[in-house]
Order: structure tokens, then C-alpha cells, then sequence
């Protein structure tokens, strides 16, 4: 009973924290970034809550974290797959989904232009549009994309900036964890 009951707990505040943090009003490279940031650091205390508690409830405690933030990810995963494919796999079929321990469903975002269902498609649609090849240059050499303007375009005083790059995507590893 502990343990499930830790479980429903891990499910609600992980599935919560993702998606009251991936919500971008506006998508800039300090937005998105500040709010995978907000996630690492939450998803990073609760991670950080339950490996201290495991020694006196003798469980394992961060197994338990990183199975039930697996399930998550891959069940909005799954959800948001599901507006591109003709058969759609609805909560009673999905693996991910569990009648004892169930994944909460949340609303979209009122604010959400994206059109996505979940906050994977809220952060895919991010940064897709961060590296939108219209308005950015992919620069191996640094490993991000720049926002170059075109020389019709230019000003006097335009930048070359990185829009994303490693940094980016090291907050995004971070802000999932382990799988």
C-alpha cells in the first residue's frame, strides 16, 4: 500500500510539474530556457526528496522516480502521437496507463497556439520553432543554430545570435532525467 500509494503521489507531481512548466507564452531561447530550467529544478527536488526518504521506508525509492517518470514521458508521448496517426490508441489501450495508478490528464493551455495536446508537443513545437531553417543556420562547428538575418534583411547594428544549441539541449536532458 506504501508503495503505490508513493507511486500515485510521483505520478501526479511529476505529470503536474511538466506540464505547468512547459508552457511558453512566448518562444525565445531565455523563455524556453528558463522554463526547462523551472522543471530541472523541480523534477531535481522531488528526485532529491524521494532518494531520502528511501532508506527509512526501505524501497527503492529512486528506481520507483525514474519507472513512474518513464511512464509519464512516454504516455504524453504517446498522446501527442496520436493526432498524427489514423489509429488512435485511447487511455484503456495504452501501456503507459494504469487503473491503479493513473496518469492525470490536464487541459490545453488556453494562452497555447501550438495546437498541441500535451507538453511533449508543447516542447517539440518549441523548438521547432527555435530552429526553424527560414530564420536560423545550423553552424556544426558550434553545434547550435544561429539567427543569421539575410542580407536584404540586415541593419546596421543586426547580431548573429544562437537561438539553440547545446546548452538547450542539455536543459532538456536535464529537466527529463533518467529514463
Amino acid at each position: 500500500i506504501l508503495e503505490e500509494g508513493l507511486r500515485q503521489e510521483l505520478v501526479w507531481r511529476i505529470a503536474t510539474a511538466f506540464n505547468s512548466c512547459l508552457q511558453f507564452p512566448e518562444i525565445t531561447m531565455d523563455s524556453v530556457s528558463r522554463q526547462l530550467s523551472k522543471l530541472a529544478n523541480s523534477l531535481d527536488g522531488l528526485k532529491q526528496s524521494v532518494q531520502y526518504i528511501q532508506d527509512y521506508i526501505d524501497m527503492p525509492g529512486l528506481k520507483i522516480y525514474q519507472q513512474e517518470l518513464a511512464r509519464v514521458i512516454n504516455y504524453f508521448t504517446e498522446q501527442e502521437a496520436n493526432r498524427y496517426l489514423k489509429k488512435k490508441t485511447f487511455d484503456q489501450n495504452s501501456q503507459f496507463q494504469s487503473s491503479t495508478i493513473p496518469i492525470p490528464r490536464f487541459q490545453q493551455p488556453a494562452d497555447d497556439s501550438s495546437g498541441s495536446i500535451t507538453f511533449m508537443g508543447r516542447i517539440m513545437h518549441a523548438l521547432l520553432t527555435l530552429t526553424d531553417a527560414a530564420k536560423t543556420v545550423y553552424v556544426p562547428e558550434l553545434s547550435a543554430w544561429l539567427n543569421h538575418p539575410a542580407p536584404d534583411q540586415r541593419r546596421k547594428n543586426a547580431e548573429t545570435v544562437e537561438v539553440c544549441g547545446i546548452h538547450t539541449f542539455s536543459l532538456v536532458q536535464k529537466s527529463r532525467g533518467v529514463i
